[in-house]
Formats: C-alpha cells, structure tokens, sequence
C-alpha cells in the first residue's frame, strides 16, 4: 500500500466530519462537540490561513484514508506538534497510521526543518501510544486530569521525538 499526504480539501470534509462524529473515533479527540459539517468549510479557511499549521489529507493507494496536521509550528526552536492523527475507521490496523505519522515526520525533519515533533494523546488511548512508539516517539510525562472530557478528568499522556532519535 502506499500512503502519500497532501493538502486537505473541501471535497474531503464531509467524510472527515463523518470519521470525527463516529463513535469508534470521537472519544479519542480532546474537542468533545460534535464536527458540524456546515461548519467546516470556515474552519477549512482558518486553517489554510495559519502560518504555524499544516493539515493533510492522507490517502492510501489514491484514496482519502486519514488525516493528520503538523501544529504549533515555532521556527525559532524548530519545533511542532503531531494532532489531528485519524485513520478512517474502517480501515485501521491496516498500517496507515503509521505510514502516515512517518511520512509527516520525513516531511517535518527533512522539508520543514524541525527538530522537534511533539504531540499530547490521551493516557488511556492504547493504540495511539503504540502507534507513536512505534514511530519513534518516547514518553515525557503525564498531565493528570489535563482534560475534562465526557464529564470526567483524564490524564493526557505527552510524546516526543527529536531529529537525531530516527
């Protein structure tokens, strides 16, 4: 399979307002609203407009599979931050994901010129914190009850990899 990024589009966001909405993956997002596809292409804009943010589609053999963005970018340290990393959820164990989170990292390291990738999932989202192990990432600390989500605090788990870990 091959997976490639490219930019997100407004033909994308109906069906990623579709992934984000499915139960199998809301849980797994710090924002708990429900994605209004109505909205979106705004958010679409906001986000084309933003300087320290890139999103990308992903699409696996020609096809839009996944999401994921490179946030917070700061030139002056060399550093972002993973999010928005969602695979369509009927196609996950399939290896996307982590060809996804590769490819940014190539992209982050090689193109943009970070040094630094970090990302914050959930301390409980198992599958995630292995994906990221499995990319390289190591843990750095736990922000207990970071995150009110569904009307509990949960614990959000804090990830990195530098340039010279790959």
């Amino acid at each position: 399979m091959k997976v490639t990024l490219r930019p997100l589009s407004v033909d994308d966001l109906g069906t990623l307002a579709a992934w984000r909405n499915d139960p199998r993956v809301h849980p797994h997002f710090f924002f708990d609203g429900r994605i209004d596809p109505e909205k979106q292409g705004a958010w679409l804009a906001s986000v084309q407009r933003d300087e320290t943010r890139r999103f990308f589609a992903v699409e696996a053999d020609g096809a839009f599979a996944g999401t994921l963005s490179i946030d917070r970018i700061d030139p002056r340290h060399r550093s972002g931050e993973l999010g928005n990393v969602l695979v369509d959820p009927d196609r996950r164990g399939t290896g996307i994901g982590r060809q996804s989170v590769e490819t940014l990292l190539a992209l982050a390291f090689d193109s943009t010129g970070l040094d630094r990738v970090e990302l914050r999932v959930f301390a409980d989202n198992d599958a995630a914190i292995r994906l990221y192990e499995a990319c390289g990432f190591s843990r750095e600390g736990i922000e207990r009850g970071a995150v009110v989500r569904d009307g509990r605090r949960r614990d959000v788990l804090r990830m990195a990899i530098l340039k010279g870990d790959r």
